[in-house]
């Protein structure tokens, strides 16, 4: 009887545990996902990974409750940490994805889904305020420096 309570007493207290770590990762996540450096950027690309390849759905209802404008073709967010393999230029400088179509991934083939995902100042794509989701302040890019933080 004893040791059932002490077992009941052990697991109640590794779930507050779980659960306290849990939450302070999150706390965590939610304080640097939308830093301006590196650090930011990074996950903010894990971010869309996850979300592109396992949470589709997530990604379908945000294009479609809050995007709205049109791809401006300017390639930053090909070069967003670094510069995608598949990032072409054709003979008039423009940028272009060499796997275009199905083999594009979901992660490139649906950015910026969200305002949280959004980073590039010239992206054509602007989204609707929703309450839900906080704005990235965006950044100019150019192919020979990392994104700063701009006033």
């Amino acid at each position: 009887m004893v040791f059932v309570s002490l077992i009941k007493i052990r697991n109640k207290v590794a779930s507050l545990v779980k659960s306290s770590l849990v939450m302070s990762m999150r706390h965590w996540y939610e304080s640097r996902v939308e830093d301006r450096n590196f650090l930011g950027q990074l996950l903010r690309k894990l971010r869309r990974f996850y979300l592109g390849t396992f949470r589709p759905g997530y990604i379908e209802k945000a294009i479609e409750a809050t995007r709205e404008g049109d791809c401006h073709r300017c390639g930053l967010c090909c070069e967003l940490i670094y510069k995608c393999p598949f990032l072409g230029r054709d003979g008039q400088n423009l940028p272009y994805c060499r796997v275009y179509g199905d083999l594009r991934p979901a992660n490139c083939r649906n950015y910026p889904f969200d305002a949280r995902d959004s980073e590039i100042d010239t992206c054509g794509y602007t989204f609707k305020p929703t309450g839900k989701v906080t704005q990235v302040p965006k950044v100019g890019l150019n192919e020979n420096t990392v994104p700063q933080k701009t006033d």
